[in-house]
Formats: structure tokens, sequence, C-alpha cells
């Protein structure tokens, strides 16, 4: 190559690198700035179906039962750990100072019996292989 066309390469190769940098440098962005209150944040939807939220909570006692009265409401701050209510008629006489009634035990030998039963009744066997193996 003669010097010349090295000259003009470089000359190419510095105008391609420059045009290169000014197409790639990052620019400021124009910023808006706004004064802003605080305020309640609403947001209105206007759709056909149903509408679930993203993000929900289950509020429920340890303990079932009908609540006669609910000391909050909707939207109230409660405590972790906080007593909400005593269901009614959980306690006798309503009395929290009283055991509770221990109404569910023959219900949950009622649920088991059934279903040791149910695998009993639906489990095939043949009574001529039974102890013979």
């Amino acid at each position: 190559m003669t010097r010349r066309s090295l000259i003009l390469s470089g000359a190419g190769l510095l105008l391609l690198a420059a045009l290169a940098a000014i197409v790639l440098m990052p620019r400021p962005t124009k910023v808006e700035t706004v004064a802003v209150e605080r305020g309640e944040a609403v947001r209105a939807l206007a759709v056909n179906g149903r509408i679930r939220p993203r993000q929900s909570v289950d509020v429920q006692s340890p303990v079932s039962g009908t609540l006669l009265e609910l000391p909050y409401d909707v939207g109230d701050r409660v405590a972790a750990g906080t007593p909400i209510e005593v269901p009614h008629e959980y306690y006798p006489d309503d009395d929290p100072r009283r055991p509770p009634l221990n109404r569910w035990r023959s219900h949950a030998h009622l649920l088991f019996g059934n279903w040791i039963n149910e695998i009993y009744q639906t489990t095939h066997y043949d009574l001529e292989r039974i102890g013979t193996e």
C-alpha cells in the first residue's frame, strides 16, 4: 500500500469512529417536573365481567362459629394477634373463662370411620390368595 492510501484509510476510519461516537453517545433526556400534593389514589374501571383483586388477605378465626358483632370496619388497621371477636356459643354461656364444648370429636370419628370403610369396600382382593403368599 502506498503512503497516500494509508493516510486516506486512516482518515476514513477516524471519520467512521467520529460518526459512531456521535450516533451512539448518550444524549441528555428532557425531564418535565410538576408540583404534586398528597391525595387519595383512585382508579376507575369500566369493564364487563368479573373483577378480582391481584392481592387479597383472608381474615379468619382459628375457631368456627357465628360472629354477632364485629368491632372493626372495612379498612381499619388491626395489629397482628389482636383478638377480633369470640364466636357466638363457642364457650358455654359465651364465657371465655369456661372451656369450649367439644362437639367436633364425634364428627371426626365418623369421617375417619367412613373413609377407612370406603378403602376396605373398594379394595379388590381375592379371598383364595389371602395368607398363601
